[in-house]
C-alpha cells in the first residue's frame, strides 16, 4: 500500500515535471513567433516614420483609420486633424480637380479589389498648391463587397513644374523656331527633310508646311554632288558658318543663300540629323551687283568727266591766250588810232571806231567773266574764319571813288565771322555790291545795306538795294549763266557774275536764293557756317 502510494507520488511528480517541460517548451517555441512579429512590427513603424510620401487606409466612405508618413509635410496639417476629420480630404482637393477625381471615386465604391492611380493638385494648410501622385485600391470582404480603400500619396510638386518649365521652353522653341525670319530646318544625312518652319517654306515657294516636310531637300541644290560635299564637311568640321550657294526653288528657279549648319551626332560619333537656317540673300546680292554695276558707269562718267576737264582747260588757256590776246591788241590799236587820228577823222569814222573799241573791251570783260567762272569751281579752298564785316568794309572802300559823285546811303548791320575762303568769299561780295551799286543808278538816292540773321549753324547774310528790281517769278534765272532779265538789258554786263556767285556759295557748303519786286527793290541771300560750328 505504502508502495504502491509512493509510486503513485512519484508518478505524480514526474507528471508534474513534465507538465512544466512542456510548458518550458512551449514558451521557447512561442518566444521566436513574438519576437519575429514585434520585430515586424518595429521595422513597419520604422519605414513609415521615414516614408517620404503618405500611407493611408479608410472605410469605404474614405474616412481615414490610419494615416501616416510624411503628412504634415505635404499637407500642412497632421495626422491626427485627419484623423479627427478636420479637414477632409475631400477639402484638400484643387477646386478645379474636384469633378474629376469625385468621379473616379464612384469605381473604387462598387468595383471589387479595384486599384488606379492619379495626379492632382491639393491645397495646403498655408494656400501652397502642390502636385500629388495617389496610388489608391479597394479591399473587399470574402462576398465581394468592398469594405475599405487604402493607398499612398507621393509629392510630385518639383517634378510637375519641371514638365511645365519643359512643356514652356518647348512651345518657345516651337513658336521662336516657326517664328524666325530665317529659314530653319532638320533633315537627314540624306536630305529628308524631318522639320522647318513657316520662313523656309516661304523661301523654297512651298504651299504649305505640309509640301515641305515631304520634299528632299537634295532637290534644291543645282548639283546633287554639292550635297554630298557638304554632308562630308559637316562630318569634318561638325558646322559651317555663313555658308554662300546658290539653291533652287520649287519652280526651279535659283535663289542665293546663305546657310548656317550644324552636325547631329550619335553616342558613336556618326552623323545622323543636319540642322540649320538660312535666308534668302537674293535681293541683297542683286542690289550689290547693281551697285556695282552703277559704279563702273560712274567711274566711266568720271573718266568722261575728267577728260571734259582736261579738254575744258585747254579751252581755258586757248580763250585767255589765243582768243585774248588778239582782242587786246584789237581794242588796243583802235584806242591808239582814235587818239592820233581823232582830227582827220568824220564823225561816222570816229563813231565806227568807237564801236569797235567798246565791242572789243565787252568782248574782253566777258572772257574774263568766263574764265572767273571756270576757275570758281576748280580753285582750291582754303577755309579760314573770315571777319565779314572787315571784308566788307574793304571793299565799299575801293568802290568808293568810283561812286563820289553818286548819292549813295550804305549800311552795315551785324555781321559775324565764318568760315569761308578768303578769296572766294570776297568775290562773291564784290559781284553782289556792284551790281547794287549798277542797278541803283536811276534812283536820286541809292540805298544799299549788308546784314546777317544768324539760324542755328549757318549764317544767313544778304545783300539789299533800292535798284530797278525783278519780277519774283525770274528769282531762279537770273543765277544761270548769260542769263539776263528784262529790267537789266539797259546795263552793262556779261550775265555771268550771278553764275560765278552762285557756283562758290555751293562750293562753301551753303545755299544761295533771291527776293525781289520790280523797280522797287531786290535782295540776295547766302548762307554760310557759323564759326561756332
Amino acid at each position: 500500500m505504502q508502495n504502491s502510494s509512493k509510486t503513485r507520488e512519484q508518478l505524480i511528480n514526474e507528471l508534474e515535471e513534465l507538465r512544466v517541460k512542456i510548458d518550458s517548451l512551449k514558451t521557447l517555441e512561442q518566444k521566436p513567433a513574438d519576437n519575429l512579429q514585434q520585430m515586424n512590427n518595429d521595422l513597419f513603424c520604422m519605414f513609415i516614420d521615414n516614408f517620404q510620401g503618405i500611407a493611408f487606409q479608410g472605410t469605404i466612405d474614405f474616412v481615414p483609420v490610419f494615416f501616416k508618413g510624411a503628412v504634415e509635410k505635404i499637407t500642412g496639417y497632421k495626422e491626427k486633424d485627419f484623423l479627427a476629420g478636420n479637414p477632409t480630404w475631400k477639402m484638400m482637393i484643387h477646386p478645379d480637380d474636384v469633378k474629376k477625381i469625385l468621379k473616379s471615386m464612384k469605381n473604387i465604391r462598387i468595383i471589387p479589389n479595384y486599384s488606379t492611380e492619379r495626379e492632382y493638385r491639393i491645397v495646403r494648410k498655408d494656400g501652397e498648391i502642390k502636385w500629388i501622385r495617389e496610388f489608391i485600391n479597394n479591399v473587399a470582404d470574402e462576398k465581394g463587397k468592398p469594405i475599405l480603400v487604402q493607398g499612398t500619396i507621393y509629392d510630385i510638386t518639383k517634378r510637375k513644374n519641371a514638365e511645365y518649365a519643359l512643356k514652356q521652353s518647348e512651345k518657345k522653341y516651337r513658336r521662336f523656331f516657326q517664328e524666325d525670319l530665317t529659314g530653319d530646318f532638320i533633315t537627314t544625312t540624306d536630305g529628308k527633310i524631318l522639320d522647318c518652319n513657316t520662313s523656309f517654306v516661304n523661301i523654297f515657294g512651298f504651299s504649305n508646311r505640309k509640301g515641305a516636310l515631304k520634299a528632299n531637300i537634295t532637290d534644291f541644290y543645282p548639283d546633287r554632288r554639292e550635297r554630298e560635299t557638304l554632308v562630308a564637311q559637316v562630318k569634318k568640321r561638325k558646322k559651317l558658318k555663313n555658308y554662300e550657294c546658290i539653291r533652287l526653288k520649287v519652280d526651279g528657279s535659283p535663289i542665293h543663300v546663305v546657310e548656317n549648319i550644324i552636325g547631329i551626332f550619335n553616342d558613336q560619333g556618326e552623323l545622323t540629323e543636319i540642322k540649320g537656317y538660312l535666308y534668302d540673300d537674293t535681293d541683297r546680292r542683286n542690289a550689290e551687283n547693281k551697285i556695282i554695276a552703277l559704279n563702273r558707269e560712274l567711274q566711266q562718267r568720271v573718266e568722261e568727266l575728267t577728260e571734259a576737264n582736261r579738254e575744258l582747260a585747254a579751252f581755258n588757256a586757248t580763250v585767255s591766250h589765243d582768243l585774248r590776246h588778239p582782242i587786246v591788241i584789237i581794242g588796243g590799236f583802235t584806242s591808239r588810232f582814235l587818239k592820233l587820228y581823232r582830227e582827220k577823222l568824220d564823225n561816222y569814222g570816229k563813231d565806227i571806231l568807237t564801236i569797235i573799241r567798246d565791242q572789243t573791251q565787252k568782248m574782253e570783260r566777258l572772257i574774263k567773266d568766263l574764265l572767273a567762272f571756270s576757275r570758281a569751281g576748280k580753285q582750291k579752298l582754303t577755309l579760314e574764319k573770315v571777319e565779314i564785316k572787315e571784308l566788307v568794309l574793304n571793299i565799299w572802300n575801293e568802290f568808293r571813288v568810283s561812286t563820289s559823285q553818286r548819292s549813295i546811303n550804305f549800311s552795315i548791320k551785324e555781321l559775324p565771322p565764318a568760315y569761308a575762303d578768303r578769296m572766294l568769299i570776297q568775290l562773291v561780295f564784290v559781284n553782289l555790291l556792284s551790281n547794287a551799286i549798277k542797278f541803283t543808278d536811276p534812283k536820286s538816292t541809292a540805298i544799299i545795306e549788308v546784314g546777317c540773321a544768324g539760324a542755328g549753324n549757318e549764317n544767313i547774310y544778304y545783300v539789299k538795294d533800292n535798284g530797278i528790281g525783278f519780277n519774283v517769278q525770274d528769282s531762279e534765272k537770273m543765277f544761270s549763266p548769260f542769263q539776263r532779265l528784262p529790267s537789266a538789258t539797259d546795263f552793262e554786263g556779261t550775265g555771268i557774275g550771278l553764275s560765278i556767285v552762285e557756283r562758290i556759295i555751293k562750293r562753301l557748303g551753303g545755299r544761295i536764293w533771291a527776293e525781289g519786286k520790280l523797280n522797287e527793290s531786290a535782295i540776295f541771300y547766302f548762307t554760310l557756317p557759323a564759326i561756332d560750328r
